[in-house]
């Protein structure tokens, strides 16, 4: 049996400025698949030693990050982990209040005891699947709806020209790792990889030639001189070949029934939001 867990991309960003801090949203999300409500008791270094299969001095490093972490709330004998929901209010047309984001459809096998090296792993795919996804689908633009701010967000993964290494930047990982990763992609058969090839050789005096090649293929820059030559090398390219990785990117309105049209959604202005979104 499979379930679903709708991930705002914005979170799983903010957890991605580095390796710890991405362990520490896994364990949040190995939580979420434990008790979909997220409360969870007896939580202690030995539960999640337990849980999610790791060593003690790990444990005790996730222990004590998640108790001063804004997604984890401690009260006496458990362990309450927010929701990975954008709480942000916006506002349609017609002044109404509604809540939306760009999310990952995260589907797990409820039988499945996935480890915390499981998660960190499908994290870091999630991280290097966002903007190959957003570069072939444009898949995360907001349909309808008038949010400028949304739409202008949705492009922050867009990249004219993916090489590995904003492939890198964007998972927050080395060059070397993150071809791991990407070749564990094409291996899953979730995505294709053309090799990098040489597009074109020109003199360096052809200027306006030159120019005129880089505008074609979408570059800014030559690739390099040599001598009395100018080389322009297009990198490797990437396409999404599984459907269901493109449809697990989406937007999202939260407390919308389609049989109405409408959004049923309650709105608590004083909920807690995200710290520091903006700029991730």
């Amino acid at each position: 049996m499979t379930n679903v867990i709708n991930i705002d991309i914005n979170i799983i960003k903010w957890y991605a400025r580095s390796k710890q801090m991405k362990e520490l949203f896994a364990l949040a999300l190995g939580c979420h698949m434990i008790r979909t409500n997220g409360v969870i008791r007896n939580f202690d270094r030995f539960y999640i030693r337990k849980h999610f299969h790791i060593g003690k001095v790990k444990a005790e490093r996730l222990y004590e990050d998640a108790k001063t972490n804004w997604l984890f709330t401690f009260r006496n004998g458990y362990v309450s982990v927010g929701s990975f929901r954008n709480k942000d209010v916006k506002y349609n047309r017609k002044g109404q209040k509604y809540r939306s984001a760009f999310v990952y459809k995260f589907v797990y096998d409820t039988e499945n005891n996935y480890t915390l090296k499981d998660l960190y792993n499908a994290i870091n795919d999630i991280l290097a699947l966002y903007p190959i996804t957003a570069k072939e689908e444009d898949c995360l633009q907001q349909r309808g709806g008038h949010d400028n701010r949304l739409v202008q967000n949705s492009y922050d993964a867009k990249f004219r020209t993916l090489t590995l290494k904003k492939l890198s930047q964007n998972v927050n990982m080395s060059v070397s790792s993150t071809s791991r990763i990407i070749n564990r992609l094409v291996e899953d058969k979730k995505i294709s990889k053309d090799p990098a090839r040489q597009y074109a050789v020109i003199g360096s005096e052809h200027e306006a030639e030159i120019k005129e090649c880089l505008q074609r293929i979408g570059r800014m820059t030559v690739t390099f001189r040599h001598g009395t030559l100018t080389y322009i090398i297009v990198p490797c390219s990437y396409s999404v070949i599984d459907r269901n990785v493109t449809n697990s990117f989406r937007h999202k309105i939260y407390g919308y029934h389609s049989s109405n049209g409408r959004s049923n959604i309650s709105i608590n202005e004083n909920e807690s939001t995200i710290p520091q979104l903006n700029g991730f």
